[in-house]
């Protein structure tokens, strides 16, 4: 399970323009 905090974590470990494909990874994982 992720937290509001890892995600944000996530974002900033990430280069921006990859922090789409991410959120769309951890809204995906979010859902199962």
């Amino acid at each position: 399970m992720f937290t509001n905090h890892m995600q944000d974590q996530g974002r900033k470990m990430v280069k921006p323009k990859m922090t789409a494909k991410v959120s769309l990874l951890l809204d995906h994982l979010a859902q199962n």
